[in-house]
């Protein structure tokens, strides 16, 4: 596809709207990023020690009473307003997680960080512009020298990803809440001398960390969460309230004019940034842009989320670490909003409903969510060291609250974080549900969930059969090409995976190898995918998917779905997961150009393995006290044959894949997956 078509797609996706204000705004960032305007936009964006005490309006407050204006008497309210109370819930609730706080605050304190599969430990002075495996760093050039993506290009020094996460200072709120656990004043002068040595060692608008609009918003959010605990403390710390509120601001004016509107296809960055502005804004109302900030992030962001999201509360990326990572961003404006009486529009509250809902339908009886897509196991606000992206029971707490919904028995850390202690109370208030959950399909998302289970879940089974991804064909970032790819749990334990993401901006055939349909749960000819990758991000030739069927009775959840593809191929696949006795019946029909074999595959949790008992029957087991049986027909040849998966950014874990071979074209094959049948001896035993 040429750059023309995939331009043309774009637009059509954006509407004539959006392509408008895009337009628009490339203009002016081609005008504002000139070289002879650089020394003007500097000097009018940078913010000094004058320019700050004008932006606020003290009121009735003497002018300069930083104090009383932002400690004594704050306007703006804020759900971590009462972080003591808070944590004194989280202590007698959540002990493993204070311990798990601590534990990560006393690293920091260290200088020593671990995220994203590395550790690394800085010793006396922190290297903002690190690169993991080497002794380089990022350059620090000014912004405007920055090529356009510079992380993409075949020169980059390393992964920007790693400083990235690193300046994202999430863990200036672990520093405040291990402050306000212990009592001890360490974590509060770590937190100030960090801030202090980031400030001074990242001047406005040098380095890679002024670079990307997303990231200035979620260091804005750490910053001001971070504030509002440390002005909670029975003698907070003026000096470093006043150093944090200064760097927030000067971040916050200058997020207003790095929003990254010129993008035709509005995705998970426009939705961070417009969260940040308004955190910030809600928060310190005593900002005289503040007012402002609020109604133009808010009315960007239900723009945005128009284009991210479908009614039903799929996420259009087609990924659901990054439906985690917006919702983290939607909820963060939800919960200020209510505490400081701001009308939300009708559309942002339905948005924010059908996530949720999304959520709490969709995830595994263990809430883990299938790994669905890219993962980069970001997070739009962390409110708990032990929480993970994936994890989504952390905000069913918070959705039975605002809902008015009878709560599962999902508790989370950070729900009591977001809810506080009078929204946790109400939610311990109301009484547990004992409904189980239901086979479910998001039809406009392209979702479906087949359960069955009579006291608990005894299978899960997740697949994706719709839109390919956010921008259709010549974008669709996130995406991987795992349509018709079931994800299965067993008696309430993972047994087929998806094969995860690993990394974005390591070598390019390491990316390109966790997109691919071969690593995921597919049946492809050899050499023949669902549709093209066309560079580190996006996909060509994106294939057509259509649901023939779903239905669910009391008896079974029945899925067909089919998908076409330009590459050459043409799969149809039922699932069909029987109630009793309980059995996931898989059924494939594939047609396709060329000769040569096509692979069915099967990618097992870690930990399983899988042997021939006989000729059509396959046992699964972990070997200690998980079998499963497989029987397969249709099939000329089996291979189980080693692998790998990637669950966290960064890692990568050995497991094992069931390969089964077909020399037909059109190929047919049937797969019976089953508890494994007692033995002889059993039997005797009974």
């Amino acid at each position: 596809m040429t750059r023309l078509q995939s331009l043309i797609r774009k637009i059509r996706h954006a509407g004539p709207s959006w392509t408008a204000r895009a337009i628009l705004k490339r203009g002016q960032k081609r005008v504002m990023g000139h070289p002879a305007l650089r020394g003007y936009i500097d000097r009018a964006s940078r913010v000094d020690d004058e320019q700050f005490l004008k932006a606020i309006d003290f009121g009735s407050h003497a002018h300069g009473d930083l104090v009383a204006r932002f400690i004594d008497h704050p306007e703006g309210r804020h759900f971590l307003d009462d972080a003591q109370a808070t944590a004194a819930i989280v202590q007698e609730q959540f002990p493993d997680c204070v311990s798990k706080t601590i534990e990560v605050a006393d690293a920091v304190c260290r200088h020593e960080f671990h995220f994203l599969g590395r550790a690394v430990a800085f010793g006396e002075e922190i290297d903002w512009c690190w690169i993991p495996d080497t002794s380089e760093r990022w350059p620090e050039r000014h912004v405007d020298d920055y090529a356009a993506a510079f992380y993409n290009n075949a020169d980059r020094p390393g992964d920007v990803k790693y400083p990235w996460e690193l300046n994202r200072h999430q863990f200036f709120v672990t520093l405040a809440k291990a402050h306000v656990y212990t009592g001890d004043s360490k974590y509060a002068t770590a937190l100030h001398d960090q801030a202090l040595h980031w400030l001074e060692r990242n001047p406005f608008r040098i380095g890679i960390n002024w670079c990307s609009a997303l990231e200035i918003s979620i260091r804005l959010i750490s910053w001001t969460n971070a504030i509002t605990i440390a002005r909670s403390v029975p003698k907070p710390d003026a000096a470093t309230i006043n150093l944090l509120l200064h760097g927030a601001y000067q971040h916050a004016r200058y997020l207003e004019q790095s929003l990254t509107t010129h993008w035709l296809v509005a995705n998970n960055h426009l939705v961070g940034e417009t969260a940040g502005l308004f955190a910030f804004a809600t928060t310190f109302p005593e900002f005289r842009e503040s007012s402002r900030w609020r109604r133009k992030s808010i009315a960007i962001l239900v723009s945005a989320l128009d284009q991210q999201l479908f009614s039903d509360g799929v996420n259009h990326e087609q990924a659901t670490g990054y439906h985690r990572f917006v919702l983290d961003f939607v909820l963060l404006v939800d919960r200020l909003a209510e505490l400081n009486h701001v009308a939300l529009p009708e559309r942002l509250s339905a948005q924010r409903a059908a996530m949720l809902r999304y959520e709490s339908a969709t995830a595994p009886s263990d809430g883990i969510a299938p790994q669905i897509g890219d993962c980069d196991d970001g997070r739009g606000m962390l409110l708990s060291e032990a929480s993970t992206v994936l994890d989504y029971r952390g905000w069913q707490p918070y959705s039975a609250v605002r809902f008015d919904e009878a709560p599962g028995s999902s508790r989370s850390e950070e729900a009591v974080w977001l809810l506080g202690p009078k929204g946790w109370h109400t939610f311990e208030g109301k009484e547990p549900t004992a409904t189980l959950p239901k086979s479910i399909a998001f039809r406009e998302g392209g979702h479906y969930v087949l359960r069955a289970g009579r006291d608990v879940e005894d299978a899960y089974v997740f697949v994706r059969c719709g839109p390919f991804g956010l921008g259709g064909e010549g974008s669709s970032v996130h995406s991987h090409a795992d349509l018709l790819s079931p994800v299965i749990h067993w008696r309430g334990r993972p047994l087929a995976i998806d094969s995860g993401t690993y990394g974005y901006l390591c070598d390019s055939s390491e990316r390109d190898a966790f997109r691919g349909g071969a690593v995921h749960n597919t049946f492809l000819p050899e050499g023949t995918d669902q549709g093209s990758i066309q560079s580190l991000w996006n996909w060509n030739t994106v294939p057509d998917a259509q649901v023939l069927e779903w239905s669910v009775s009391d008896d079974h959840a029945k899925f067909r779905g089919r998908i076409n593809s330009r590459t050459g191929l043409q799969h149809e696949r039922v699932l069909i997961l029987h109630q009793a006795p309980l059995k996931l019946v898989i059924e494939d029909t594939l047609s396709y150009e060329g000769t040569g074999p096509a692979v069915w595959r099967l990618h097992l949790a870690p930990g399983l393995d899988a042997v021939e008992a006989e000729p059509g029957t396959l046992t699964i087991s972990n070997g200690v006290d998980f079998v499963v049986t497989v029987r397969y027909e249709g099939y000329t040849g089996v291979a189980i044959r080693d692998t790998h998966c990637s669950h966290r950014y960064g890692e990568v874990q050995r497991n094992r894949c069931i390969e089964l071979t077909s020399d037909q074209n059109p190929a047919r094959g049937r797969v019976t997956i089953g508890d494994a049948e007692p033995t002889q001896s059993d039997t005797e035993k009974d």
